[in-house]
Formats: C-alpha cells, sequence, structure tokens
C-alpha cells in the first residue's frame, strides 16, 4: 500500500507540472492573439505604442538620474561660506578657533 500512494503522488505532482506548464503556454498564445487583435483594429496602435515607450524610458532615466547619483557636494563652497560669514556678522554665532578646529559658540 505504500509504495502504491507514492506513485499515485509522483504522478500526481508530474500532471500538476504539466498542466501549469499547459496554461502558462495557452496564457502567452492569449496575450498574443490579443495583442495582434489590438494592433489590427487600430492602425496607429504601433506608432502610440513606441511613442508612450520611448517617453516611459525618459522618464525613469531621469528618476534614475535623479535619486541613484546624489551629488557629492549639493551646495558649492563659496555659499556656505557666505551663509557662515552672515551669521558670523549678524552675531548669531561665535566662531573660534582652536588649533585646526573651529567651534561655534
Amino acid at each position: 500500500m505504500g509504495k502504491e500512494n507514492i506513485s499515485k503522488n509522483d504522478r500526481l505532482k508530474k500532471t500538476k507540472k504539466r498542466a501549469v506548464g499547459v496554461a502558462k503556454i495557452v496564457l502567452k498564445v492569449l496575450l498574443l492573439t490579443g495583442a495582434v487583435a489590438v494592433a489590427a483594429s487600430s492602425p496607429m496602435f504601433g506608432a502610440v505604442l513606441v511613442r508612450e515607450f520611448k517617453k516611459e524610458m525618459r522618464r525613469k532615466n531621469r528618476l534614475k538620474a535623479k535619486y541613484q547619483n546624489p551629488q557629492k557636494e549639493e551646495y558649492p563652497k563659496e555659499k556656505i561660506q557666505s551663509a557662515f560669514y552672515y551669521l558670523k556678522r549678524s552675531g548669531m554665532i561665535n566662531i573660534e578657533y582652536r588649533g585646526p578646529q573651529m567651534l561655534f559658540l
């Protein structure tokens, strides 16, 4: 009895794998035929699809450049120096030098 159950389980697994493979093939065929039907019904479909694809790629490249390549120095050195000079001149901070370090008091 134990050997029969194992072989039945193996057969069930193999048939499930085949069914999944067949289902994938059927879905791919349906996707392809649907795309052909849409393209045949609209003469401008291909041109619009290419244009939208290009727009999407440009948008992704802009976002990629914006978020994945941050600049190391966001503010120029002159702006930082002028900001601290303004704060010192207006009396909001006191700068004291102790060796190579600056202390803001």
